[in-house]
Order: structure tokens, then C-alpha cells, then sequence
């Protein structure tokens, strides 16, 4: 099923985006209009485990269990934030402006304190914003709402029809990996002490091997020398991308997601907005949602996404043009994206018609089992 989706996604808008490239981004005529900002939170502690993990306790973990942030994920997004200071020095004033700058995350703990330290990074008070001579931190706003109410990542919200129909990929994919990797099902059965597992239990093997490396590899089972790490990490990559199977299934897991983005860089491209929303959207988000979104324009390279991995969507303008161009950053790299390599706006935007749907319609059709 995932290598017929593949193929439609090249289909029904690699051509699309091709049309988009122009030398234009070579040309200083060329004006960045507006940024938007995505990034995975930062290091935390494993949500469950393997039964015979003896390290999965509270007492290993000082933050506590249930991806608590660490304090590596705190350092890894403020320096994150430092980079995108940076980057975006010339486009951002020095000092923090509401108008400039809008911060949103959902409402769990690691995006939350992940995205402020990503601010702190960003925004040192500097003139009148000094309040303290011994802090070198000043509160910058991050809007939040209620999973169930979110309509940016209404993937954290609960679907019928998408449970539905992401059950029945899960078993399929499973059914299909089982067979062709029996050895390594058994293999990690009989490491971890199960009886039996599916394609989401051999990636949350992964998940928390990932936590241990960032966090203190003395928590690494005997037995992790001799799983395939390759391997793993291919079927966890599997995993992440059951979520757009079909088309169907992506519609209901980034529509909404899609319509947000649309209708805000729309407030720039289209005159007819008077007032313009913030030039910078930074928004902190789960590997769950950011996969997806990846996916579904063809830019998911079946890797998991990392702590505090971010795509970076530039929305920028020559003459009457716009153009979008993606770039992905993970660690000390930064990627530009040939999946959006200098597409024009509007030309994208009509390629992902199909899967774009806002969130009243989402509401229906989630219900429509």
C-alpha cells in the first residue's frame, strides 16, 4: 500500500512542484515574506517500555517518566533557538515583538518547555526588555490550547474514521513485516520478554533505545549490541509513516494542518489582508505530527524524526510571485528540500487540494464510520 501512495504523491504533485522551480532564489530581487517553523521537542524520557527493561522506573529518571523533558532537551532547544537567532537576524528585530514573532504548541509538557527554551535562545532582553541584571531571560508568550480542541495537530485529537482506518493499515503492515522479518520478531520477543508484538511495539523498542543513547547509555540492555540497528531503524521509520497510507488516512491526519498553514501564509500572498499576521510561526510538535506532514508532500525519507529536528517552510516574494522553499534541520545540518525546492506558492498549494480540509469539515468526516 505505502509504495502505491509514494507513487501518487509524484503523480499528482511532484510535476506541480517542478513548475514551481525558477532561478529565482538566486536573485536578490527576491524578499523573504514569512517564515514558518516546526520542531520536534527536545530529549525526554521513554512513555513505556519493554517488561524487561529494569531502567524504565521513576527512579532512574529525575523528571520523571511519560516524556518528561531532560535536561539535554532543554539545552538542545535553546541552542536551537540561538541557531534560528541567527539564521533570521536580519528578518527578526532584536528585541521581542508580538507582531513580529507568534509561538504555539500543543498542550503537553515537552513541546511547552521546549519551545520556551527555544524563545529564551531566540529573545536575550536586551535594552528596555532588561528586567533582571542577573538573568539573561525575559517571558515570551506561547499560545496552547486543549488536545481535543487543537486544530493545527488535530492528530493528537481522537478520529473514528482515522482509528479506523489506521487500524486496519497497522495490521496489514504488521501482518506483511511479521512475515518477511520473522527472525528479528522472535529475535526481540525473546529479548524483551513479550509474548507479542506489532510494527508500533518494535518502534517503541527504538524509541527508547533513542532515549537511553541521549541520556545515559548505561541504561543500553546487554542484547542492544546485537539487535540490527539498521533494521530497526527502517521498520521503525515504517511505522511512523502508516499514518499516509492512503489518501484518505492523510487527509484526516494533516488536513486541518494544511488548511492552518494555507490560510496563514495566505494573509501574505493575497492583498486583500489588510492586517497581516505575525511574519514568524513557531510552533513545537510531536514525531507523530511531523511525519505526516512530511510524508505527505513526498519529503519523508523513512527516517525517524529526532529530538529537536525542524522544518523550516520560507515563503518568499520576486515582483507578483511567491515561492516556498523547505528546508529540514537536524543536529549541526541543514537540508533544503528538493521535494519544495522553489515552488511557486500557489501551484503547491493546488496540488494539496486533495488532502487539505479544515477543521469543521475534519469533524464530519471523522464521524462518517
Amino acid at each position: 500500500m505505502k509504495t502505491y501512495w509514494c507513487f501518487l504523491i509524484f503523480v499528482f504533485t511532484y510535476d506541480g512542484f517542478m513548475q514551481g522551480i525558477s532561478s529565482s532564489s538566486s536573485d536578490n530581487s527576491s524578499k523573504l515574506v514569512a517564515v514558518v517553523v516546526i520542531s520536534r521537542h527536545g530529549d525526554r524520557s521513554p512513555f513505556r517500555s519493554f517488561p524487561n527493561d529494569k531502567f524504565f522506573n521513576e527512579s532512574y529518571w529525575p523528571n520523571g517518566l511519560g516524556g518528561q523533558m531532560t535536561e539535554y532537551g532543554i539545552k538542545r532547544l535553546y541552542k536551537l533557538g540561538q541557531w534560528l537567532r541567527e539564521r533570521y537576524n536580519h528578518f527578526l528585530s532584536d528585541i521581542y515583538s508580538r507582531k513580529e514573532i507568534y509561538a504555539y504548541a500543543p498542550d503537553f509538557d515537552r513541546c511547552l518547555m521546549s519551545i520556551t527554551a527555544s524563545l529564551a535562545g531566540m529573545y536575550p532582553p536586551k535594552g528596555h526588555q532588561i528586567w533582571n541584571d542577573h538573568l539573561s531571560w525575559q517571558p515570551v508568550p506561547v499560545h496552547t490550547t486543549t488536545v481535543d480542541t487543537d486544530q493545527i495537530f488535530t492528530n493528537n485529537r481522537y478520529c473514528p474514521k482515522y482509528h479506523q482506518l489506521y487500524l486496519q493499515a497497522k495490521e496489514t503492515e504488521t501482518s506483511f513485516l511479521k512475515n518477511k522479518y520473522s527472525s528479528f520478531f522472535e529475535f526481540i520477543l525473546k529479548k524483551t520478554g513479550w509474548t507479542n508484538a506489532d510494527i508500533s511495539d518494535i518502534s517503541m523498542v527504538r524509541s527508547v533505545f533513542y532515549c537511553y543513547l541521549n541520556y545515559n547509555t548505561s541504561y543500553l540492555p546487554d542484547w542492544y549490541k546485537e539487535v540490527d540497528l539498521e533494521l530497526l531503524e527502517h521498520l521503525a521509520g515504517i511505522k511512523y509513516a502508516i499514518p499516509t497510507t492512503t489518501l484518505e488516512l492523510t487527509r484526516l491526519q494533516v488536513g486541518p494542518f494544511y488548511d492552518f498553514i494555507f490560510n496563514h501564509f495566505n494573509k501574505f500572498v493575497k492583498p486583500t489582508f489588510e492586517i497581516r499576521p505575525a511574519k514568524f510561526l513557531m510552533m513545537s510538535a510531536q514525531d507523530t505530527s511531523m511525519v505526516p506532514i512530511l510524508d505527505s508532500i513526498g519529503c519523508y525519507k523513512n527516517t525517524p524524526v529526532g529530538f529537536g529536528d525542524t522544518v523550516i517552510w520560507e515563503l518568499s516574494q520576486q515582483n507578483d510571485r511567491y515561492y516556498l522553499n523547505l528546508f529540514y534541520k537536524w543536529e549541526d545540518k541543514l537540508e533544503q528540500m528538493d521535494c519544495c525546492l522553489n515552488c511557486d506558492y500557489e501551484q503547491f498549494q493546488k496540488n494539496l487540494t486533495y488532502i487539505t480540509v479544515d477543521v469543521h469539515q475534519w469533524k464530519k468526516e471523522c464521524n462518517s464510520v
